[in-house]
């Protein structure tokens, strides 16, 4: 198995303290102002491998859990997140900027196609709309991201594979909606992104417009919903690649970053 490293990048908590919201209850509020750094994103790598190429590699690779070529033994323990770190992971998607522009961009998308025609149309419509969107959101990563890995004890980061041919590692991107790593380091169904993303489109039918209610179309944006976290994985896998291999230097240090952070979520 090749190298595998997360994607979900480490937490904006640079110290512990920490203006919390007061959206937030008072115990999530002592877990947060107490919670120590997010670890370094792991990486699951050949013993024998070639010197990280950017320093966003360098700094994964000294990260994270390293396993021979037939992943007998660790070589540095594998990390999982704490409680609070999983809420980070949550907490960082309220405030991020890249939040609201992809909310705002599909909430025009779904303006302009009549979608969600129960709301009406104009600024009140779109209003209702981009609302509707950014609570879908929100609720999907608090369920996916944190309450139901802190539950169910899973790792919510995306691990890549890295090395290996493109049809196995597509293959595995693609199982990791229904796979999860364990906070343990082993394996299980991804409870929580395939029960968060039930859970958060159900929810949707107390604000949503009449026509968008009931079982089926519950369960039809269920399936979008895992379909596209698949895209998403397939992203995350094949991006850094695509940026390290086929364009190289020509892709400007702003727009790669900018990039990275519409892939990863650092």
């Amino acid at each position: 198995m090749g190298r595998a490293s997360v994607c979900d990048g480490k937490s904006s908590i640079e110290s512990r303290e920490l203006l919390v919201p007061c959206v937030f209850p008072q115990t999530y509020q002592f877990v947060l102002l107490n919670a120590p750094p997010l670890p370094n994103a792991p990486s699951y790598q050949l013993s024998q491998m070639n010197e990280p190429d950017s320093a966003a590699d360098r700094e994964s690779a000294a990260g994270g859990q390293q396993f021979t070529a037939n992943d007998a033994e660790p070589v540095v323990k594998y990390q999982p997140l704490t409680p609070a770190q999983k809420l980070d992971i949550f907490y960082r998607s309220t405030y991020d900027p890249f939040t609201f522009l992809s909310v705002a961009f599909d909430a025009g998308i779904a303006h302009a196609e009549g979608d969600f025609r129960g709301y009406g149309g104009g600024m009140p419509g779109y209003g209702k709309r981009f609302g509707a969107i950014l609570a879908d959101n929100e609720a999907s990563i608090f369920f996916s991201r944190f309450l139901f890995p802190w539950m169910f004890k899973q790792d919510p980061r995306y691990f890549r594979m890295e090395k290996g041919p493109i049809p196995k590692r597509a293959v595995y991107a693609i199982s990791r909606v229904v796979v999860t790593r364990t906070d343990d380091g082993g394996s299980s169904f991804n409870t929580s992104t395939v029960l968060g993303r039930l859970v958060g489109t159900t929810l949707a039918n107390c604000y949503y417009p009449a026509e968008r209610r009931g079982t089926w179309p519950t369960l039809r944006r269920t399936g979008d919903s895992l379909t596209s976290e698949a895209t998403m994985a397939l992203a995350r896998e094949f991006w850094p690649d695509i940026r390290n291999s086929l364009l190289g230097r020509r892709l400007p240090r702003r727009v790669s970053g900018l990039a990275d952070k519409m892939v990863t979520g650092k």
